[in-house]
């Protein structure tokens, strides 16, 4: 299920609960829909108008199929199927059909490696060169509006709001983590800092693999909240420019990226909490850490027991990435937050919904 194929929207699959109830009774018709809800259903896919197939978690990973018309029938791998020609996955998987969305899930173990390959990098790409900088130039008495030099690997220029600094390392340093993502052939990621004595932030740019980096003119402006100040003959979306192969696992790394570049700026003022620390994939992590932060809140009714990350195919053509997020510093409420981006034709990725699942209080930022 790791392709394009067989992603046609289901048009007349459609089963009648009394035939259920004469297959199964209403307990495999009550444990389907548990199954589904608790998101144990892992794949899904249309090979056919009327026709299904999935994969979803039992006792381990089964098979099902189905195919509808005026005699449905239903195929399980798992032994209660053998047993008894029905069970409670194909009540799941049918109820999942009937939404028309084929999907697929990332497993755990994946997730976790890319999660610990990225924390790995934490302390390169972590400090602020503008912090470093500032300090020097204090010490020289050259922190005067205008001032412009180099330091280290990087240079910079003082402005009336702080001090812009070009040569973006973070972000190179974080592309070569993401193994199916590359940048478009003959472009390049590059960036500029920006300090102003209480944190900072970070404004990537894509532009031509041979052209240097521009340097820096305006004096007046932050790169990341007036991008209409950074220079011409690059591009602050860099979304198109980021080329991936367009399997699940390659929209999910795209949508990473591209919320982490985001975040890197966070480290300098306050922040502790990238998305990619805060990716859950059960609930009981959720629960672990109620425990440990000592949240006053234990409704947790409408929580799947599995939260995998979901890339979605709806009709229309775009491709839907949803994983969730445990926030404890970001924002301006703590809880858990199920986060949507929306992949569109031409590379561009629209960050979409922010759903809070689980309201766990305000957080530090109003």
């Amino acid at each position: 299920m790791g392709n394009n194929k067989n992603r046609t929207k289901i048009t007349n699959i459609r089963i009648k609960t009394g035939d259920l109830l004469k297959l199964g009774g209403i307990k495999k018709i009550e444990r389907g829909k548990q199954y589904l809800d608790d998101g144990r259903v892992l794949a899904l896919e249309f090979p056919g108008a009327d026709t299904v197939k999935a994969s979803i978690l039992g006792g381990k990973k089964y098979s099902v199929s189905i195919s509808g018309g005026d005699e449905p029938r239903f195929r399980c791998s798992c032994p209660s199927f053998e047993n008894e020609g029905f069970c409670k996955h194909c009540v799941a998987v049918l109820l999942a059909a009937e939404q028309g969305t084929s999907f697929e899930t990332i497993n755990e173990n994946y997730v976790s490696r890319l999660i610990g390959g990225i924390n790995k990098i934490e302390d390169k790409v972590k400090p602020n060169p503008g912090d470093e900088i500032a300090q020097a130039l204090n010490e020289m008495g050259a922190a005067e509006t205008g001032a412009v030099g180099a330091h280290g690997e990087y240079r910079y220029r003082q402005t009336e709001k702080g001090l812009v600094v070009w040569g973006g390392s973070a972000a190179k340093t974080l592309l070569r983590k993401f193994d199916l993502l590359r940048m478009k052939d003959g472009f390049r990621i590059d960036g500029y800092y920006f300090y102003d004595g209480m944190g900072g932030n970070f404004r990537p740019v894509a532009m031509p693999a041979d052209m240097d980096l521009p340097d820096w003119t305006d004096d007046s402006r932050n790169p990341v909240f007036e991008p209409e100040a950074i220079p011409d003959g690059i591009d602050t979306e860099i979304d198109s420019y980021v080329v991936h192969d367009h399997t699940p696992k390659s929209y999910f790394q795209k949508s990473i990226f591209l919320r982490e570049l985001d975040d890197i700026g966070a480290f300098w003022h306050g922040c502790s909490d990238w998305h990619i620390k805060g990716i859950v994939l059960e609930k009981s992590e959720v629960l672990q850490a109620i425990k440990s932060e000592k949240y006053d809140f234990t409704e947790l009714k409408n929580t799947p027991e599995l939260l995998l990350p979901k890339i979605s195919y709806p009709a229309n053509g775009s491709i839907e990435v949803t994983f969730y997020f445990l926030s404890g510093g970001l924002g301006s409420t703590r809880g858990l937050f199920r986060l949507t981006d929306i992949h569109q034709t031409g590379g561009m990725v629209k960050f979409g919904k922010r759903e809070c699942i689980i309201d766990m209080g305000p957080g530090p930022i109003p």
